[in-house]
């Protein structure tokens, strides 16, 4: 009887054929989603001609601001009530 190599039983096995059925969308979604949310962090990290790397440096220049607390609060107070009217309607 001849005895049948390790890759036949791995490829036969279910779940091997799920992951490699997986293998596109998972290139698909690291395309189009991962990709892209890291290039803006290191576009965040850049100075404004995008020419040197400032490090965190535009996020404290941000914080410091009064008029972006300003937009932090209003936007958590428009999550919280958005979320609470809605929330009493339906």
């Amino acid at each position: 009887m001849k005895r049948r190599g390790g890759l036949h039983r791995l490829m036969r096995k279910r779940s091997t054929t799920a992951v490699l059925m997986c293998l596109p969308l998972m290139a698909i979604v690291a395309g189009l989603i991962i990709y892209p949310a890291i290039y803006a962090v290191y576009l965040a990290t850049l100075n404004r001609s995008q020419t040197r790397f400032i490090g965190l440096d535009n996020f404290t220049y941000l914080i410091g601001r009064d008029t972006f607390q300003m937009v932090i609060e209003q936007s958590v107070i428009f999550a919280l009530s958005a979320v609470f009217f809605k929330a009493t309607i339906g």
